[in-house]
């Protein structure tokens, strides 16, 4: 149904759009609300705030106009919810003049801009009705001539064309169906780009932990390899089984992690976008009005609430849906956790918790953030899950989506999609990124840095020989004013967005340094241009953060040499072991240098060392394989070099995951739970095309260290697929002998019982004479060693017991 809400606005009587609006006589700071949306109508692309309590000082609501020089006005609006304003009312114009005067005379203090700003203006504004004679007698009472000349009234005549002119909604927001209809068009402006929607292909999201009373069922059937299958391959949602999880569910608490581009933002604002759409399917508009109280999921980004307080959360929360008619809140989720610092998240994160507590059925909570180990430890408790690259078929489901008109250029990225894999993610970002670069150079890149680099050269309009001459010099300017930007604005200071002021400040500041740029206002309009910078009046942030990082290594590799000489290229190896927010600033760098050298990995390796846990040092070593993946073009002897620091210390950091799921639960847990982590990791650092040859090498001359001999049977497991047949029985029939003198009993039959279980669930095919070989092996352990597969598959039996009875 499609609801022209202006033609119906006129059509309503006068007297039922005046009654509308004086059924807010009382409800003043209700009317406040619906009042600021019809300002952000009436004045576009204006700051609006409301403020309350007793810092007010008169000043319901102020409005922040910006004029063409760039130079701010502030109105306020004095708000009251009376049914007659008359001018025999002495005690009511009486304190309307002290309010007015208030007005004038202090500064308004902005809080969610943190600024304080003088009126210039006023407008009195009554839900009911203003006489002559009250506007006369406050008029008469006021000194001053400019605040006379500066002060308007509005009364319910007015504010009944208003409403209807700008914002016609108003009228139907009791009209829940409208309403709804309505917040649909609010959330998908929210996403900024509503092709993101168009494209949406339903992603895979893999879960990455138990719960303790998941684990508690688990030990009630017999322990086996098959009741932890989908710990090894992944047990996972589609979105309609996510969507509801997320929104059927009471008291859950999620965290959903993925890599930079996957997608979590659009998928949480979809979750809100089907659930209005499914709700509105289920309910007749008669059942919808009967509601006493409505049950909704909210979505708020963190960066938008990090500098607050708890009472500004709490707005957030009970504004994200504007209507009179009392909400509860199912769900809160809370976007993009990483790009706050670790004492904000913890602040908003006890805020959700908080706030979740005190409801009568405590909403399920939700945190998105980039894959990182600092968020999973901060977030131990909450149970994880995973936004997965879309497979090849979903790929080409998305392209076709996204590129409608062309279908040569379809065809020519699906065919290309296959020598992608294992190269780039297909993570939506990077298909939107891969469509954009394959159509303007008829080439596919080779690497995700590589793609990014292409994808910014088309933005800034390189190898563009249509430019005038003036013009073929500004790509190379954009490049240096956006990774300057990047390291002196955002990064230096440790933000992902700045204020529209200390973006005009830069912008005076790169054109000084740069006296051939003799157009100020002419370079910032190209800058604004550039859609990877959202610009608006308050605030300058770029589109993905992906690209602020992308930026600010460049801005290491461009200006190398000077920080060298400067001593700042240091906080540059710093990044790897920072559990801070720029960690993909290292992986770039390395993708734009296409290689690591050894003087690089030294200090790499230095930084590590200096990390206080043995742990964190391990993790940080066996994390390498992932940064030499970014530096594809490393040579391959040093490539093994590499690799071979993950190897040996594989064995080790599985011991460390046992320590650490062990204190997260509390009790002893099945040693099966510390592989299937290495097992992640070595898809995570290990699995990509670019190291593929380097490590089946290091394999086939693999020595007897236990911790190589481990590596070796994950990395053959995880990637079973990609390695031919014969390349994975030659080599575990090389293997399989050496693990027997492995030192560590639960070790060797573990890993016997993975090969065996691979090859019984088709992922891997086994030659008869070494399939055999591993029957009789693992027959001979479990007649000597019965317990050990006990050991292996389930919690120990005091341990279940003290679990058994938490429940």
């Amino acid at each position: 149904m499609n609801f022209d809400f202006k033609m119906r606005a006129k059509d309503l009587p006068y007297k039922t759009k005046k009654e509308v609006i004086t059924s807010y006589i009382g409800k003043e700071r209700k009317f406040h609300a619906e009042l600021k949306v019809l300002l952000e109508k009436i004045y576009k692309n204006a700051y609006v705030e409301i403020l309350d309590g007793a810092e007010e000082k008169g000043k319901d609501i102020v409005v922040r106009l910006q004029n063409s020089f760039g130079e701010y006005e502030h109105i306020a609006f004095l708000v009251k919810a009376v049914n007659k304003l008359s001018g025999s009312s002495r005690s009511k114009t009486a304190e309307i003049v002290i309010q007015l005067q208030q007005c004038f005379k202090t500064k308004a203090q902005l809080q969610d801009i943190h600024e304080e700003v003088a009126i210039s203006k006023v407008y009195i504004i009554n839900t009911g009705t203003i006489t002559d004679g009250a506007k006369r007698k406050i008029l008469q009472l006021i000194d001053e001539p400019s605040y006379k000349n500066n002060t308007s009234f509005f009364a319910i005549e007015d504010l009944t064309k208003f409403f209807e002119t700008h914002y016609p909604e108003f009228y139907f927001n009791n009209d829940l169906h409208i309403f709804f209809k309505e917040r649909l068009k609010k959330v998908e402006h929210y996403l900024l780009d509503e092709k993101q929607l168009i494209s949406f292909i339903e992603p895979k999201i893999k879960r990455l932990n138990k719960t303790k009373k998941e684990m508690l069922y688990q030990q009630q059937v017999r322990p086996s390899f098959e009741n932890i299958s989908e710990d090894l391959f992944g047990h996972f949602e589609s979105f309609s089984s996510f969507l509801e999880l997320v929104t059927q569910s009471r008291g859950k608490q999620i965290i959903l992690v993925g890599e930079a581009g996957s997608g979590k933002s659009v998928l949480l604002f979809k979750i809100i976008l089907e659930f209005i759409n499914n709700f509105l399917r289920g309910n007749t508009l008669q059942q919808i009005e009967k509601a006493q109280t409505l049950m909704l999921p909210v979505c708020i980004r963190a960066m938008d609430i990090k500098d607050g307080k708890l009472k500004d959360f709490e707005k957030h929360i009970e504004t994200f849906y504007s209507t009179s008619r009392v909400n509860a809140i199912q769900t809160i989720m809370i976007d993009g956790i990483d790009e706050v610092c670790s004492e904000q998240r913890l602040k908003i994160k006890n805020w959700v918790e908080h706030y979740a507590a005190l409801q009568e059925n405590p909403p399920t909570v939700l945190f998105s953030s980039r894959t990182n180990f600092t968020i999973f430890d901060e977030f131990r408790e909450y149970t994880q899950y995973e936004l997965m690259p879309y497979e090849t078929k979903q790929a080409i489901s998305f392209i076709e989506k996204s590129v409608t008109k062309d279908s040569i250029l379809v065809t020519n990225i699906e065919k290309s999609l296959l020598e992608l894999e294992g190269q780039i993610p297909f993570y939506p970002m990077a298909l939107r990124l891969l469509i954009e670069v394959v159509e303007k150079y008829k080439e596919i890149p080779a690497s995700m840095t590589e793609l990014y680099n292409r994808y910014i050269g088309i933005m800034f309009g390189e190898f563009d020989m249509s430019a005038e001459i003036d013009q073929l010099y500004e790509p190379r300017i954009k490049r240096e004013f956006f990774s300057t930007l990047s390291y002196e604005v955002f990064f230096i200071h440790d933000r992902v967005q700045i204020s529209y002021k200390e973006f005009l400040d830069f912008i005076n500041l790169f054109c000084k340094r740069h006296s051939f740029i003799t157009h100020q206002e002419k370079f910032l309009e190209s800058i604004k241009r550039v859609s990877i910078l959202k610009i608006d009046k308050e605030e300058v942030y770029f589109s993905h953060k992906s690209f602020l990082d992308f930026f600010i290594a460049y801005y290491f590799k461009d200006n190398k040499e000077e920080l060298i000489e400067e001593l700042e290229f240091d906080r540059f190896y710093t990044l790897y072991t920072s559990t801070q927010q720029w960690d993909d600033v290292v992986s770039f760098y390395f993708g734009l240098r296409t290689k690591i050298n050894k003087h690089e990995f030294k200090r790499l390796k230095h930084n590590i060392e200096k990390l206080d846990s043995s742990f964190d040092k391990r993790l940080h070593q066996f994390y390498l394989g992932r940064i030499v993946q970014y530096g594809w073009m490393t040579q391959s002897d040093f490539k093994q070099e590499i690799i071979a620091e993950g190897m040996k210390v594989s064995l080790q950091l599985k011991e460390d995951f046992h320590l650490i799921f062990k204190r997260q639960f509390k009790m002893n847990i099945p040693s099966i739970l510390s592989n299937i982590a290495i097992f992640n990791l070595i898809e995570l650092c290990y699995s990509s095309s670019f190291l593929l040859n380097e490590t089946k090498k290091l394999i086939q001359h693999i020595d007897e260290d236990e911790s190589n001999l481990y590596f070796a049977i994950l990395y053959i497991l995880k990637n079973a697929q990609v390695l031919d047949r014969r390349y994975v029985n030659r080599n575990l029939r090389k293997i399989v002998p050496k693990i027997q003198n492995i030192s560590n009993l639960q070790d060797k039959v573990l890993l016997m019982m993975l090969i065996d279980f691979f090859e019984k669930k088709g992922k891997i095919e086994l030659d008869k004479e070494l399939s055999e070989n591993i029957d009789r092996l693992i027959l001979k352990y479990k007649k000597r060693f019965p317990d050990i597969f006990q050991t292996i598959l389930s919690v120990k039996k005091s341990s279940f017991q003290q679990l058994q009875h938490a429940f």
